[in-house]
């Protein structure tokens, strides 16, 4: 009994074993952000696996939303790199109900595999043990695993592809398409994942035939990995483009919607994925030539369901330059380089850049819409402040929309008054649904790597 209480106790301790060697650094370091004022859904016990094996699309929504609205980060591997690293323990993890992480990455076979072997599993940081036997896995996997252990109604999903993705270009191929779901279901396994999402951007009408049909597969895969092991469902997301830019694929979001939980809509960028010649809105909810409403319209409008349907919120901004202010014309030749999101894009919480100082910030609450424009610089930086991302709260709770996604975390501010992740977790919670609420998985009784502990205590993992 001694040494049963012992293994329990170090299960939030000891490293996550096996075979996969590791790579990259995450800490249980003490966070940025303070998290008073929102309610914790903190629960290391009290979670349990239903009685006999429940494996549907629309059980699995109902599971993972249950209680409230969703409230899902995106968490990028490359996010170790910052210049302020951001690790996993940096994660607000009571305001918010599941993390996405990205990316995993695909051969041209269709095997899909960790994208930063280093950042995801071998990167060690304090606290983890040194001259083990065995190859364990350490990095990012291990510090979201301890977390889910440690917060046991936080889920994590694990996403592949990505913005730039390669070999998506081979999925009409059976092969393929076989050994994607085998690898994929294989890495949530190992790793202890609760869902699979994909980020391809974007395929055509012929190609989203074969992601359908890949995504049947997954269907299937997840459903048969919740039977045997007789635990809750594992979770499918799909990504969808805002902005205006919507796919050729129309005619198959009412078959996506039969097989995956979430739709995360990426409701960004609206300016650059329509080539304004303007310096306009990065995210505006509505009017211009894109905006948030359409894109969601556009999905219910051909078939998916409300309910399930995530908003995609930016948590970085667009900067132009040479310009007379809010959308008038920019001089493109002047665009700053961007602090390592991409050429004039900057994370919210540097903006209004320091060379802007004492700009004048501006709201348009029919647009709901921010920008700041600093006159003597000709310059204007369009993102989210915290106001804008409370009214696009409560819209999401007034469409009866599932909740919020973040990309990406480490962009958010560090305090909770100007944290716009902390604004849309404090609108859901005075809507008075509050945050989902629903058990994690620790259970992974064939994982090749997950915490061995889990194994030989599984009646503590499942509890």
């Amino acid at each position: 009994m001694a040494l049963r209480k012992a293994l329990i106790g170090l299960l939030v301790l000891i490293a996550v074993t096996d075979t996969y060697a590791s790579h990259h650094q995450s800490t249980l370091a003490p966070r940025r952000r303070s998290n008073t004022g929102h309610k914790s859904h903190h629960q290391k016990r009290g979670c349990s696996a239903p009685s006999s094996a429940v494996a549907s699309a629309s059980q699995a929504l109902l599971t993972s939303t249950a209680g409230g609205f969703v409230s899902v980060a995106y968490y990028a591997n490359y996010d170790i790199y910052n210049v302020k690293p951001y690790y996993p323990s940096d994660l607000p993890v009571t305001e918010l109900t599941h993390v996405i992480y990205g990316f995993a990455q695909i051969s041209p076979n269709g095997t899909v595999s960790a994208g930063d072997t280093y950042a995801d599993m071998i990167n060690k940081v304090p606290g983890d043990a040194s001259g083990e036997s065995g190859t364990n896995v350490y990095g990012n996997f291990k510090q979201l695993f301890l977390l889910k252990a440690q917060n046991r109604n936080l889920k994590t999903i694990l996403s592949i592809g990505g913005g730039g993705a390669k070999n998506f270009e081979y999925i009409n191929d059976t092969s393929y398409r076989a050994a994607f779901v085998k690898s994929a279901v294989q890495m949530l396994e190992d790793f202890g994942f609760d869902g699979i999402d994909i980020d391809w951007e974007f395929p055509s009408g012929e190609q989203t035939t074969y992601l359908y049909t890949l995504y049947s597969g997954l269907r299937v895969a997840l459903d048969d990995l919740a039977g045997q092991t007789n635990t809750t469902p594992f979770l499918l997301g799909i990504d969808v483009p805002g902005g205006g830019a919507f796919p050729p694929y129309t005619s198959y979001i009412h078959k996506f919607d039969q097989i995956v939980d979430l739709v995360f809509s990426m409701d960004y960028c609206n300016c650059e994925s329509n080539y304004q010649p303007t310096a306009c809105d990065n995210a505006n909810l509505r009017g211009g030539a894109a905006n948030t409403t359409s894109t969601i319209e556009w999905l219910i409008e051909n078939g998916a369901t409300p309910g399930k349907i995530v908003m995609g919120s930016p948590l970085f901004g667009y900067v132009y330059a040479g310009t007379a202010g809010h959308d008038q014309p920019y001089d493109s030749t002047k665009t700053p380089p961007g602090d390592g999101n991409g050429l004039g894009t900057y994370a919210v919480k540097n903006l209004p850049l320091a060379s802007m100082d004492n700009a004048t910030i501006s709201m348009d609450n029919e647009t709901v819409a921010s920008w700041a424009y600093h006159s003597e610089t000709q310059t204007l930086a369009s993102y989210d402040t915290p106001e804008i991302a409370a009214m696009k709260a409560e819209w999401i709770v007034e469409q009866k929309l599932a909740g919020a996604m973040y990309w990406e975390i480490s962009n958010d501010h560090d305090t909770t008054e100007t944290s716009l992740v902390s604004q849309y977790a404090a609108a859901f919670q005075k809507a008075g649904g509050g945050l989902a609420s629903s058990c994690n998985h620790l259970y992974y009784p064939d994982s090749k790597s997950v915490l061995h502990l889990l194994k030989i205590c599984p009646e503590f993992a499942r509890d």
